[in-house]
């Protein structure tokens, strides 16, 4: 059984506009389950919604507070249900997003050019009272 914190990405992947849930979890098993792992392991363009680092295998995924899979948010920034930086700044965030593209030998241009138009966009930040960053 697959535990979800959200609606978007399985109503995306199964077609299915609404679903019935008394708050914001969703389990599912068998065949969806295997599909929706296999639709986010298998595609790139999957992000973290947090600092836009590329989920890819399972082990990438956050963790929400049961210990289920998060595969809205990575290992990095969600563990136990928790942001791993609460109360941390967009600002903040495109500047740790910035330090650890150059660690992986991206010019630091080119990560805060990326950083600057991507992590505004990502559903954490994407909030009326943050505004993207000049």
């Amino acid at each position: 059984m697959i535990v979800i914190t959200g609606r978007d990405s399985l109503c995306q992947l199964t077609g299915i506009e609404q679903l019935q849930s008394s708050n914001s979890l969703i389990a599912i098993t068998g065949e969806l389950a295997k599909r929706f792992v296999n639709y986010y392991m298998e595609n790139p363009e999957i992000i973290c919604q947090s600092c836009g680092m590329p989920i890819v295998t399972a082990e990438d995924c956050g963790s929400d507070s049961l210990g289920s899979r998060s595969f809205e948010y990575c290992y990095h920034c969600y563990s136990g249900g928790k942001f791993t930086d609460e109360g941390i700044s967009i600002e903040e965030r495109i500047e740790q997003s910035v330090k650890a593209a150059v660690a992986k030998g991206i010019p630091e241009e080119k990560a805060r050019k990326m950083a600057t138009l991507v992590i505004p966009q990502l559903s954490r930040w994407h909030k009326k009272d943050h505004y993207p960053v000049r």
